[in-house]
């Protein structure tokens, strides 16, 4: 079945504006002579004074000298008591981020407009940046005074916005904290502040402000969706699923909370019940490029290939998902083993995130195929395209020689590699396989060992080293300690359960050793596992029994290069 990725549709409701991206403010717009002159001036200054230092200030900004612009603008400022000039000082001030001038021009801003919510914005911006809590908190609150409550959702969203770009994590969280005490009856704070909350990790605070809010607006369907996303990433995934379906039938026609609910279902993997809401999305919108895709992942997890494959040509029509339905339609053809068909889509997709994976997939399509050279040479050209990646690219190309049994160059591969990247674990971890199906227990134990000097807690370098040692007569102790850990780590893997079996059927522990290995088996019926199992069945005189696993092994088991390795071990005991 083909492993997919679930697209994150829950995802975007803190905001789009919420990602870690920092302009600078924009330059004000430039005021000409006429503009100027429609502007109040009032005081006791000259006018033609004043507006001669306003026209000499505007044309240093047009000219992009905004530090002259602004000491002119300041110099106006201390002279008439309009508001628009320290407003106009302010912005400029924040523009080229002179704090301390900053500081001086929306102060007289302030004092000439006091009930301004633009100054008070302006105001809580500065105090953010430079850390000042009790201002900041300060001018938020009279903002939000300020502001009429159908506004509030958009303001507050500004805000968080400004914070994510500009201020830190503990600022941010302390002076929400503060606002959000002081507006304890705002729906609109409380969900800002668990907006922010989540924003910085700290999902019980915002489940909290959510729960409070909802207490206030029960019917306010932002909150049961952010609830629902919360629930999730608390592990109870369940009280989500019971929210996002109430949400649905209390707002029957409304597909998007629809589709919200039916991404959830899919990653719960309850794919009757999803496949159940994304048709009746596509009964009202045939084609909804996010219920299509939705609808074509569903019938890829439950194996309907077909019905998944109507679905994403149908979604070739969609730019939102192209590149996807390219990618999928080419594993459903590997899958069936149609190489050409498969590598037609994969070269379909020229960018984005998906073009590695599907030149990937292309290369090891070839190589399932047995061609083995063409292969190897979409590699050597993906490595060249993509230099970080090539670390992943040795290890592929390990494997693919390895699978076509030509280990001595899966062994140069990865001692190439090693030399490009030394002591790397997985690498080490690789070449002792290797190794070790080269017939050189020797160079696989040393390699395990030094690879679990960088992991000594991997389960899987454990279970390796742990095993060689039981097969080629290392240390019994040793590999009893090995695998003893590495069971603890991975309780449930079946090579690990194979392994710590076959360690007790070492140590004459029979019944020991069948639990482990049945249900190792059970895990994965390979063929080592089928021929361990057997051989303790054979030994508690269950002779019937291992035969039984070793035919069905060895049926099952037909094109594993170990067959003939382990059909030897046995044959003279396959009939009675």
């Amino acid at each position: 079945m083909i492993k997919t990725v679930v697209p994150v549709l829950i995802a975007g409701l803190v905001v789009a504006g919420c990602a870690r991206f920092q302009p600078r403010a924009e330059a004000p717009e430039p005021l000409t002579g006429e503009r100027l002159k429609e502007r109040p001036l009032t005081g006791p200054g000259i006018k033609a004074d004043i507006l001669y230092l306003l026209l000499s200030a505007e044309l240093a900004g047009q000219k992009g000298q905004y530090p002259l612009a602004l000491q002119y603008y300041l110099q106006v400022a201390d002279k008439v008591p309009d508001a628009w000039v320290a407003e106009r000082a302010a912005r400029i001030a924040l523009y080229l981020q002179d704090y301390d001038k900053a500081d001086q021009a929306v102060k007289l801003w302030l004092e000439r407009a006091p009930d301004s919510p633009a100054a008070h914005r302006a105001a809580l911006r500065l105090a953010l940046q430079r850390n000042r809590i009790e201002a900041a908190v300060s001018h938020f609150v009279r903002l939000l005074q300020l502001t009429p409550e159908a506004d509030r959702s958009a303001v507050l969203l500004d805000i968080l916005r400004f914070m994510d770009r500009k201020v830190s994590k503990d600022t941010a969280l302390t002076v929400m904290a503060q606002v959000s005490r002081r507006f304890a009856d705002s729906p609109e704070v409380l969900y800002a502040h668990a907006l922010l909350a989540l924003h910085h990790g700290k999902t019980r605070l915002a489940l909290d402000r959510i729960t409070r809010a909802l207490a206030l607006r029960p019917d306010w369907e932002k909150l049961r969706v952010l609830q629902s996303r919360l629930l999730v990433q608390l592990g109870e995934a369940g009280k989500a699923r019971q929210v996002l379906a109430e949400l649905v039938r209390k707002n029957p026609d409304n597909l998007q909370l629809r589709l919200l609910y039916a991404q959830l279902l899919l990653k719960q993997e309850a794919f009757a019940e999803a496949e159940k809401q994304l048709r009746r999305i596509l009964r009202r919108q045939p084609d909804h490029p996010d219920a299509l895709y939705a609808y074509a992942l569903v019938n890829l997890r439950k194996g309907d290939d077909a019905e998944a494959r109507k679905a994403l040509m149908r979604l070739l029509k969609q730019p939102k998902w192209r590149s996807e339905a390219y990618y999928y339609l080419g594993r459903i053809a590997q899958q069936h083993r149609k190489v050409e068909e498969a590598i037609r889509w994969f070269d379909k997709i020229e960018s984005g995130s998906l073009v590695f994976d599907a030149r990937l997939n292309a290369a090891l399509a070839l190589a399932q195929s047995g061609r083995i050279d063409e292969a190897l040479r979409r590699l050597e050209r993906l490595a060249d395209r993509y230099p970080p990646r090539r670390l992943q690219i040795y290890l592929i190309r390990a494997e693919i020689l390895t699978r076509a049994q030509k280990y001595q160059a899966a062994f140069e591969t990865l001692s190439e590699a090693l030399a490009d990247f030394p002591a790397d674990p997985d690498l080490l971890y690789a070449r002792a396989l290797v190794a070790e199906q080269m017939g050189n227990p020797h160079q696989a134990i040393v390699d395990l060992r030094a690879a679990l000097e960088k992991r000594p807690d991997d389960p899987h370098i454990l279970n390796a080293l742990g095993y060689t040692l039981l097969e080629y007569g290392g240390s019994l102790e040793e590999a009893r300690e090995l695998l003893e850990k590495a069971i603890r780590l991975k309780p449930d893997d079946a090579a690990v359960l194979d392994s710590y079996g076959w360690l007790q059927f070492k140590l004459g522990n029979l019944s020991e050793a069948l639990t482990y290995l049945q249900r190792a088996y059970a895990e994965n019926p390979d063929l080592e596992i089928a021929y361990h199992l057997g051989e303790v069945h054979w030994a508690m005189k269950q002779y019937d029994k291992a035969r039984e696993i070793w035919r069905r092994g060895f049926e099952e088991g037909k094109g594993d290069p170990r067959w003939q390795k382990f059909f030897q071990k046995v044959r003279d005991r396959l009939n009675p």
